[in-house]
């Protein structure tokens, strides 16, 4: 329900925000009913906890004595024949029993690749050119097409591409695929904060929000209505990926069937690390349960600490290419995870309603970290793969992880 002026006034006042409305009468009527909408969707003792912990130092302090190597690690490249023909037919059957649906998060914007649009549009110039959207859109295809199944597409955007994301694959006809079965939903916002607590403003009718984090999208998923769908269509397993990987093997049948197989609730596909000091999260055991340690918490002797075999043992980083069972993700999607906060250069208005665009940190955003559900799961397991196979992320617009890499391991896998 949309409050009404007085309703906003009240509730600001009560959370010591009532500077939200200090430019309330200079709007257009539009004006007005968007800045109160946005007021009345807020969680207002979520963010009153926030407030309350912002300036509360957060320190990560790891406690290395509990902290072990995964115990779940099958790299690909060892699996015998038998027992990858035995996890394909089972994953095989799951796609044509249609117990199978993707998720795909697709927030991200283009422009640091030089490119105007979600990122997912982004044109590789292949033969013929695709987009990453279109890549995905082919493995799919090729799937529901050889296995006769249903086999829907959950896509993630933003509020910023939301729009834009549904028009490119209008534009493109849905790449082949049923426009029924690919069903897009925008992930939710979090509102920005001044050091002192205070929401700021992006201009005098709207709040300064950014997305929450990928840690968001099981929350956004189930709200939305499409967690009840899948129950309700019997699906067991979901393919989660990211958009940005040029080589994501679209519900792998292979990595099903393990997930399947050997009964985890969660798993991922994870790459060995290049380097000790590569700057990826890796997997690891705490007290028992299943995390990923950010490579900037990970103590140099951990780093570099290796078993029998001469191998790191800490070095299976995660390329957030997972398969949940649907039971989990429902875990997961009521979950209070915690949120994280980051100092960031946020563009805002002053008290005198001037722009401001900060060259240094001004700010606080929240955001929400998906691996922190992970101990939740009884077990977690762990295909380690080979990256020039299936892992071609595209983050720089040049040098490591660019477009030039991506079609590089494209090209060659021909």
């Amino acid at each position: 329900m949309i409050l009404n002026y007085q309703q906003a006034q009240e509730i600001l006042s009560q959370h010591k925000q009532e500077h939200l409305l200090a430019f309330y009468t200079g709007l257009t009527p539009a004006e007005q009913n968007q800045l109160l909408s946005q007021i009345s969707t807020l969680n207002w003792p979520l963010l009153t906890d926030l407030i309350k912990n912002l300036l509360i130092e957060q320190n990560f302090n790891l406690d290395t004595q509990k902290l072990t190597p995964p115990s779940h690690v099958v790299p690909l490249q060892e699996l015998n024949e038998k027992s990858r023909q035995e996890y394909t037919v089972l994953g095989e059957q799951l796609i044509t029993q249609n117990k199978v649906a993707c998720l795909t998060v697709a927030g991200g914007e283009g422009s640091r690749l030089g490119h105007n649009g979600p990122k997912g549009s982004l044109l590789l110039p292949l033969n013929p050119p695709q987009t990453l959207f279109g890549l995905m859109a082919e493995r799919l295809l090729k799937l529901r097409t050889k296995y006769k199944a249903s086999l829907p597409w959950y896509i993630m955007t933003s509020p910023n591409n939301h729009l834009a994301t549904v028009k490119n694959f209008e534009e493109n006809f849905f790449y082949g695929l049923p426009a029924e079965e690919v069903c897009f939903f925008p992930q939710a916002q979090m509102p920005a904060l001044s050091p002192e607590g205070k929401v700021l403003l992006a201009t005098p009718s709207t709040l300064a929000l950014s997305p929450n984090g990928n840690g968001g999208v099981f929350s956004s998923f189930a709200q939305c209505g499409y967690l009840d769908k899948v129950k309700g269509q019997g699906r067991t397993h979901i393919f989660f990926s990211t958009v940005d990987n040029a080589l994501v093997k679209m519900a792998d049948p292979l990595f099903l069937g393990y997930t399947y197989a050997e009964q985890f609730p969660a798993a991922c596909k994870t790459v060995r690390k290049v380097h000790p000091a590569e700057k990826v999260g890796v997997f690891a055991e705490l007290a028992g349960k299943p995390m990923v340690v950010e490579y900037s918490d990970l103590p140099e002797e951990l780093r570099l600490a290796t078993n029998s075999r001469g191998q790191y043992v800490y070095a299976e980083g995660n390329t957030a290419i997972h398969c949940f069972t649907v039971s989990f993700l429902e875990t997961l999607a009521y979950a209070p995870l915690a949120y994280h906060r980051a100092h960031k250069k946020i563009p805002c208005l002053d008290k005198a309603g001037n722009p401001v665009h900060p060259t240094q940190p001004n700010g606080y955003k929240f955001e929400l970290f998906m691996f922190d559900g992970f101990s939740l799961a009884s077990k977690m397991g762990l295909l380690s793969i080979n990256r020039e196979e299936e892992f071609a992320p595209i983050k720089n617009p040049t040098g490591d992880d660019s477009p030039a890499t991506a079609l590089a391991l494209l090209e060659k896998l021909k």
